[in-house]
C-alpha cells in the first residue's frame, strides 16, 4: 500500500512538473523566439548547408525516437520492431510521451536550431516542430476531455480492425506476433477501463444515448459462441492459408490462436462488456462538451487545434449560416435547370425517396456500388495530368466498411498505404445501408476520398523527399487534409465532370452537408442545443436521409470541432486560388498552383498562405 502512494505521489510530481515546464516554454517561445519564416540574411551557403543538416538529423532522431513508444505506429509504417505489441494508453505511457516532448524542446532551445541559418523548408519544418510539440501540451491539459469508447471508434473496435487491415502475415514470425498480440488484448482493455474510470470520476461518461451503438458494437466483436465464427480467427486463417505452410505448422499456429481467443481475448471483451453496461446506468442525455468543466475553454482550444485558425465559435457559426445561404440557393438554379415544380423541401424529398437514385439494400446492390466508385475513380484518373504535375506511386482500392463496424461507421474514410508499399491506400464506402447511399453523391464521395482527394494528398505526401519524417508521416493539420478532400469534390468540375445535374446536385448536397457541420457543432457544444434540435437542423437543410442526420450528430458529440474543418478549409484553398489567379492573370498555372499545395506535406492554414503568397511572388 505505501508503494502504491509513493507512486501516486510520483506522478503528481511529474505531472505538476510537466505543467510548470509548458508554461515556462510557451512564455519563452511566445516573446523570445524569432518568426523562422523569414530567413536570416547573414548566412551564406555553407552555413545555411550546415545548419539545415544539423536540423534534420535533428528531426528524424525526433521521429524515431516518436514510433519507438508506439507499435502500432510502426505496424502502420511496416516496420516489425514492435509488432507483437500493442500502444499503451496507461497514464504512465502518457507521462513518458510527455517526457519526451519536454527534452525535444528542451534540445531545439538548447541547440539553437530555431536561430540557425537554415534553408526555406528546413526552416519551416522547425517552425512546425516547435508549433507541434507546444500544441502535444495543451492536448495533454485536456487529456481526460474524450470518449475513449464511442460509436465513431475506440480501443475496442481497433483492436480487430488493426489486426485484420494491419497486421501482415508474411512469414511464421509475423504469425506468432499476431498471435502474441491477441493474448496482450486483456492488458490493453484493462488500461482502457481504467481511463474510463477516471473519467467517470470526472463526471465525462459518452452520453447514455450512444451505449447500445457502442455495446452492440463490442457484441459483435464478441460474436458467436464458435471460436473458428470469430472474425479475428477467420482472419487469421485465411492470412495462414494464403502462406506454403507445412500443415503442422499452420495447425498448430491456429491451434494457438484458439487458445488465446478463448482465454485471452473474449474473456477481456466480456469484461469490457459488462462494464459499459454498468457505465451506462451512470449516463445522462445532455450532448455538448458545455457539460464538462472548463468546457469553453477546451472548446476555444478544439476549434483552434482543428482548424489551425483563430475562429471563434460565434465566427464558425455565422460563417456556416451564410454557407447554408449560398449553397441553398444554388441548389435552386438546379432545380430551376430540370423544371422541378415544388420548393427545395420538396426537392429534398425527391432525392430521397425516388428509387431511381439508390441502389438496392441487398448484396448485389452494395457490389454494384463497390463496382461503379471504381470506374469513377478510374474515368478521374486519366484526366489527373490536366491538373497535376506530381502524382503519387502507391496503389488504391475501394472496399466495403467490414460488417462488424459498418452500422456505427461514417459514410466513407480513407486509410493511408504503407510507405514501403506493402498495403495500398484504401478508400471504405459504408454499405450497411443503401439508403444512405445515393448513386448522386457517389461522385463527390469517390472523388473526396480517393482521387483527387486523400489517396493524392495523403499518399504524395509519404512519397515526398528532401522533407523530414514527421512532416511526411506525422501531419494532422486537419483542416488543411479535409479542406483538401472538400476542395477535390469541386475541383473535377473544372474539366468537365457532373453532367449529369443530378450529380452536380450531389456535389453541392456534399458541400451544404459540410457547412451545416458548422452550424451544429457550435450549436451543440457552445450554444447547448440538445440531440434533436441538431439532427432537425440537418433534415430541416439538406436532402440527406434521417439515418445520415442521426449519425452525424452523434459523430459531432464524440469528436467536438473536427467537422468544422472540411468548410474552413476549401474556403481558404479557394480563396488562395481566386488570389493567385487574379494576380498572375495568364501567368497562372494550375497545375503549378496544385504543386504547391500538395508537395509540402501538410500545414496549417497560415502556413499555406504563405506558402502560396511565394508561389505568386516568383511568378509575376
Amino acid at each position: 500500500m505505501k508503494g502504491y502512494f509513493k507512486i501516486k505521489i510520483l506522478f503528481v510530481i511529474a505531472l505538476l512538473s510537466a505543467i510548470i515546464l509548458y508554461v515556462g516554454y510557451l512564455y519563452f517561445f511566445r516573446t523570445q523566439s524569432p518568426d523562422i519564416f523569414t530567413l536570416r540574411e547573414d548566412c551564406n551557403k555553407e552555413q545555411i548547408s550546415k545548419g539545415s543538416v544539423k536540423a534534420n538529423a535533428f528531426f528524424d532522431q525526433y521521429f524515431d525516437e516518436l514510433i519507438s513508444l508506439d507499435p502500432e505506429w510502426q505496424s502502420q509504417l511496416g516496420i516489425k520492431d514492435g509488432q507483437d505489441k500493442w500502444t499503451s494508453i496507461s497514464d504512465s505511457f502518457l507521462m513518458l510521451k510527455q517526457d519526451f516532448f519536454e527534452r525535444s524542446l528542451q534540445f531545439l532551445n538548447d541547440s539553437v536550431i530555431l536561430c540557425e541559418c537554415l534553408d526555406k523548408q528546413t526552416a519551416i519544418s522547425a517552425k512546425l516542430l516547435k508549433s507541434k510539440i507546444l500544441l502535444e501540451f495543451r492536448k495533454f491539459e485536456y487529456r481526460l476531455f474524450s470518449y475513449p469508447v464511442n460509436q465513431m471508434y475506440g480501443v475496442h473496435t481497433k483492436i480487430p480492425a488493426f489486426l485484420i487491415n494491419v497486421h501482415k502475415i508474411t512469414d511464421q514470425n509475423d504469425a506468432l506476433a499476431y498471435i502474441q498480440r491477441v493474448k496482450s488484448v486483456p492488458s490493453l482493455i484493462d488500461e482502457l477501463i481504467a481511463q474510463l474510470k477516471v473519467r467517470e470520476k470526472n463526471k465525462i461518461i459518452l452520453p447514455a444515448f450512444l451505449f447500445p451503438a457502442v455495446i452492440g458494437s463490442v457484441n459483435n466483436i464478441i460474436g458467436a459462441s464458435a471460436i473458428k465464427e470469430n472474425l479475428v480467427y477467420t482472419d487469421f486463417v485465411s492470412k495462414i492459408n494464403a502462406l506454403s505452410f507445412e500443415t503442422s505448422l499452420s495447425d498448430s499456429l491456429k491451434a494457438s490462436l484458439t487458445e488465446a481467443l478463448s482465454n485471452n481475448f473474449l474473456p477481456s471483451y466480456q469484461k469490457l462488456q459488462a462494464y459499459l453496461s454498468e457505465l451506462k446506468l451512470k449516463a445522462n442525455n445532455k450532448s455538448g462538451v458545455w457539460k464538462w468543466e472548463k468546457a469553453q475553454d477546451f472548446y476555444a482550444f478544439k476549434l483552434q487545434e482543428q482548424t489551425s485558425t483563430d475562429l471563434s465559435p460565434q465566427d464558425i457559426y455565422q460563417l456556416g449560416l451564410d454557407e447554408v445561404a449560398r449553397i441553398q440557393n444554388e441548389m435552386k438554379s438546379i432545380m430551376a435547370q430540370l423544371e422541378f415544380d415544388g420548393s427545395l423541401q420538396d426537392f429534398f424529398s425527391f432525392m430521397r425517396e425516388d428509387k431511381q437514385f439508390y441502389y438496392p439494400n441487398n448484396a448485389k446492390g452494395k457490389e454494384q456500388y463497390l463496382y461503379d466508385a471504381t470506374n469513377i475513380i478510374d474515368s478521374m484518373r486519366v484526366r489527373l495530368d490536366e491538373l497535376f504535375i506530381s502524382k503519387p506511386k502507391a496503389e488504391l482500392t475501394v472496399k466495403a466498411v467490414e460488417a462488424f463496424r459498418e452500422k456505427s461507421a461514417g459514410k466513407a474514410f480513407y486509410e493511408s498505404p504503407a510507405p514501403d508499399g506493402s498495403r495500398p491506400g484504401t478508400y471504405y464506402a459504408n454499405t450497411y445501408n443503401m439508403a444512405e447511399m445515393p448513386k448522386y453523391q457517389m461522385e463527390a464521395l469517390a472523388y473526396h476520398e480517393a482521387i483527387p482527394g486523400h489517396h493524392m494528398q495523403l499518399s504524395l505526401a509519404q512519397e515526398l523527399t528532401g522533407l523530414p519524417k514527421f512532416r511526411r508521416l506525422d501531419s494532422r493539420y486537419i483542416a488543411y487534409i479535409e479542406g483538401w478532400g472538400l476542395y477535390s469534390e469541386y475541383l473535377p468540375k473544372e474539366i468537365g465532370f457532373y453532367q449529369n445535374p443530378y450529380s452536380d446536385f450531389g456535389r453541392l448536397a456534399m458541400e451544404l452537408w459540410r457547412a451545416c457541420r458548422m452550424v451544429v457543432d457550435v450549436g451543440i457544444h457552445h450554444h447547448k442545443w440538445n440531440r434533436q434540435k441538431a439532427i432537425d437542423y440537418y433534415k430541416d437543410n439538406t436532402p440527406n436521409a434521417e439515418g445520415d442526420c442521426i449519425k452525424m450528430v452523434d459523430r459531432h458529440i464524440v469528436m467536438p470541432a473536427q467537422a468544422t474543418t472540411y468548410k474552413v478549409g476549401m474556403i481558404t484553398i479557394i480563396e488562395l486560388k481566386q488570389k493567385a489567379e487574379k494576380e498572375l492573370g495568364d501567368k497562372f498555372d494550375i497545375r503549378k498552383f496544385h504543386e504547391v499545395l500538395l508537395t509540402n506535406g501538410a500545414v496549417p492554414l497560415h502556413v499555406l498562405q504563405d506558402l502560396v503568397e511565394e508561389y505568386i511572388q516568383l511568378n509575376q
